[in-house]
C-alpha cells in the first residue's frame, strides 16, 4: 500500500513500502533504528581509523594527504547521506503504519 503523494522526495517508495512490510509484520521499530544507528557509526569509525592509520602509519607523502583526507570526507559524507535517507524511510514507514492502525482503529470503533 503506497501513499506517494505524501511522501517526501528524499524516501524511496520502495524502501519505504518494504520497512511498512516489515513493521506490518511484527518488527520492532526502536529495534530497527537501533540497528540503522549503530550499522551507521560502526561503518563511520571504520572510514575514520581506516584514514587514520593510513595517515599516520603508512608515512604517506605530503603530497598525498589532502587527496586522501577528502576521499575519505566525501566517502564519510556519500554514506551519511544514504544511510540518513534510510532512516527516514524508515521513519516515514512507521508513521503510515501508525496512521493506518489509528484509522483502523477509528473505523472499528465507530460500527460498534
Amino acid at each position: 500500500m503506497s501513499t506517494q503523494s505524501t511522501r517526501p522526495w528524499y524516501c524511496n517508495d520502495e524502501t519505504v513500502d518494504k520497512y511498512a512490510t516489515a513493521l506490518r509484520t511484527g518488527k520492532h521499530p526502536k529495534a530497527m533504528k537501533r540497528l540503522k544507528i549503530a550499522q551507521s557509526i560502526i561503518v563511520n569509525v571504520g572510514v575514520i581509523s581506516i584514514t587514520l592509520v593510513s595517515l599516520v602509519f603508512a608515512s604517506v607523502p605530503p603530497a598525498y594527504v589532502g587527496p586522501i583526507v577528502l576521499l575519505s570526507i566525501s566517502t564519510l559524507g556519500l554514506y551519511n547521506g544514504v544511510a540518513y535517507a534510510d532512516y527516514r524511510a524508515l521513519l516515514q514507514a512507521y508513521s503510515e503504519v501508525q496512521a493506518q492502525n489509528e484509522a483502523e482503529r477509528s473505523q472499528d470503533g465507530g460500527s460498534e
